[in-house]
C-alpha cells in the first residue's frame, strides 16, 4: 500500500499536479526614465506555483494614485507620468509559500517642447527671413536641434546662407524664390521629440503679396512609443 502510494505521488509530481513553487521575479526593469505627460509600463514577470500576487509600492508607499494600475501580467502601469512620480519603485510577489521582492529606480524628466509657433512670412527676395525656435527641454538631457526644407534636413556647411543661431532660429539671408516652402525645427533628446513648422514665401518685388496663400497650420508632433511602452 505505502509502495503504491509512492508511486502515485510521484506520477502526480511528474506531470506537475502536487508542484509547489516560491515566487521568484525573472525580470524587472534596470534603473530607467522617461518623459512626463507619457504612459510607462514597469515590467515585473515572476514565476510560482500558485500563480503569485503582486504589489508595488513607490518610496516605500503601498498607497498609489489612481493613474497607477497592476495589469493581469504583474506589470505597474503608469498614466500621465509626472516630475513627482520619480523615484524607488518595488516589486512585491507572494504565494503561500513565500514571498520575493526587486527595486529599481525610474525617474521622469521633463519633456521636450517648443513654446512657439512658427512665423508665416512672406518675403522680398534679395531680403532676409528669420524663424524662432524657442526650445525647452530637461537640462540632465542633451538636446539636438535641426532645421529642415520641404522635409529635407538643411546642410549648413553647405548653405552659407542659411544660419543657425545659438538660440536655435534659422536666419535666411539674401532670399531668393527657391527659399520658399515649408521651414520645420525639430528638438530631440534621447527621450523624446517635437517639431513644429513655418511657412515662407519669397516673391519678386514687381509680384503682388502672397501672404494669403501661405499655409495656416503649424505641424507638431512627439514620440508616441512612449505610451504603453514596457521598459527593460
Amino acid at each position: 500500500m505505502t509502495a503504491h502510494f509512492i508511486a502515485l505521488y510521484l506520477l502526480a509530481s511528474s506531470i506537475g499536479l502536487c508542484t509547489s513553487k516560491m515566487p521568484q521575479i525573472k525580470e524587472i526593469p534596470t534603473d530607467l526614465e522617461a518623459v512626463d505627460g507619457r504612459d510607462a509600463s514597469l515590467i515585473c514577470k515572476t514565476t510560482g506555483v500558485p500563480h503569485p500576487k503582486i504589489t508595488w509600492t513607490h518610496n516605500g508607499k503601498i498607497s498609489l494614485p489612481k493613474r497607477f494600475r497592476v495589469l493581469n501580467s504583474g506589470s505597474l502601469h503608469i498614466s500621465n507620468l509626472q516630475l513627482e512620480d520619480s523615484g524607488e519603485y518595488t516589486c512585491y510577489a507572494e504565494n503561500e509559500f513565500g514571498s520575493t521582492m526587486r527595486s529599481f529606480n525610474f525617474t521622469v524628466r521633463r519633456h521636450t517642447e517648443i513654446m512657439n509657433d512658427l512665423e508665416r512670412l512672406a518675403v522680398i527676395a534679395g531680403t532676409k527671413a528669420t524663424f524662432h525656435c524657442k526650445v525647452t527641454h530637461d537640462k540632465n538631457l542633451a538636446l539636438r536641434v535641426f532645421w529642415l526644407h520641404n522635409r529635407k534636413s538643411i546642410n549648413f556647411d553647405e548653405e552659407p546662407r542659411f544660419i543657425k543661431t545659438s538660440d536655435h532660429s534659422l536666419i535666411i539671408t539674401k532670399t531668393t524664390k527657391m527659399d520658399s516652402g515649408i521651414y520645420t525645427c525639430h528638438a530631440e533628446t534621447s527621450l523624446d521629440e517635437t517639431a513644429a513648422s513655418g511657412a515662407l514665401i519669397v516673391q519678386d518685388v514687381t509680384e503682388p503679396s502672397q501672404l494669403k496663400n501661405i499655409p495656416k497650420e503649424v505641424i507638431g508632433y512627439s514620440k508616441e512609443n512612449w505610451k504603453k511602452r514596457e521598459y527593460y
